[in-house]
Formats: structure tokens, C-alpha cells, sequence
């Protein structure tokens, strides 16, 4: 048999081994959750893009935007993200993509924002606040727990919401908003 000092040893060394690995492996999930929103969220926007095109969502003017809240695109889209990561729904009027025009209406070029928030408070940001991201710029990094009630709601027709776009802030005026 096994001495008791033996048997103290091998709990000890368990003991130690699980102390490393446990943190490491919280690590890994929390990081691989925040990949997934990040690919959930890009799967949207995908969604978005297909969607505006087939369906003239785009907006006219520079600086006009329209919105599309996920509620409208979650059946439009082929693979993930009914809900995020970590279990919850996406909050309804704070989960959207936003379509900017950042050109003039002879010659669009249109970009693509994104802002999620789950009811548990998960969420596109940076730092400790919800903000909208640019689809390229987008990033594990973006995902961010900002607390339950917390996010950039879906604003009104006509109102502004400001972008960041080449460094700059730009005032975006939402000329339509589809939910």
C-alpha cells in the first residue's frame, strides 16, 4: 500500500497542477467566447450587407444611415449567433448595424457599424462603455462587459449618431431604421 505521506504528496502535487490549470482554462474559454461574439457579430453584419443589397437599405446622402436592428436580420442569417456566447439574447434595441455612407450619392462607399449588448451585459465596446464598431476594425479585444441596462440604444428617425471613420468623429443622421 501507500504510506500516508505518500498519499499527502500526490494531493499536494494535484493540488498545485490545478491551481495552474484552472486559470489557464478560464482563460481559454473567456478568450474563445469573445472570438465567437466576434464571429457572431461579423455573421450579422455579412447578413446586413446581403440583405442592404437586395433590398435597397442603403442610404442616399453622405453621412446618411440606416439602421437595421438584429431582430430583422437574425432569420436572414446562415450560420451562428441567435445568441451570443455566454448564453443570453441579444437586447433588442441595442443590438443593430448601422450602414454609412461616407461618400457623396454620385459615388457611395458605404461602411459598416456594429453594437451588441446580451442581456447579460456582454457587449461591443471599448473600454468600459458600448460604442459602435467599425465591421472591419472589429475585434476580440471589443468585447467587453458592460453591465445589465448598459448600451447604445437604436435612436430615432432623423436623429444623429456619431462614427468614428479614418480618425475622425463623423455625424451620421439616420434617415431610416428597420426592425
Amino acid at each position: 500500500g501507500f504510506t500516508l505521506i505518500e498519499l499527502l504528496a500526490v494531493i499536494v502535487i494535484l493540488g498545485v497542477l490545478l491551481a495552474i490549470a484552472i486559470p489557464s482554462v478560464s482563460k481559454y474559454i473567456s478568450t474563445s467566447k469573445k472570438s465567437t461574439y466576434v464571429s457572431n457579430a461579423q455573421s450579422y453584419v455579412d447578413a446586413v450587407i446581403n440583405e442592404s443589397l437586395l433590398s435597397n437599405y442603403l442610404p442616399v446622402n453622405q453621412h446618411e444611415g440606416t439602421i437595421l436592428s438584429f431582430a430583422r436580420i437574425r432569420d436572414l442569417m446562415q450560420k451562428g449567433g441567435k445568441t451570443s456566447p455566454y448564453g443570453s439574447d441579444f437586447v433588442a434595441d441595442k443590438s443593430f448595424v448601422l450602414i454609412v455612407n461616407v461618400a457623396t450619392a454620385e459615388s457611395p462607399v458605404y461602411k459598416y457599424y456594429i453594437t451588441a449588448i446580451d442581456q447579460d451585459g456582454y457587449g461591443i465596446g471599448e473600454g468600459n462603455t458600448s460604442s459602435l464598431i467599425e465591421y472591419d476594425e472589429l475585434k476580440s479585444t471589443n468585447i467587453v462587459q458592460l453591465g445589465k441596462g448598459s448600451g447604445t440604444s437604436i435612436i430615432a428617425k432623423g436623429e444623429t449618431i456619431d462614427v468614428k471613420y479614418k480618425n475622425e468623429t463623423v455625424k451620421v443622421t439616420v434617415t431610416d431604421i428597420v426592425q
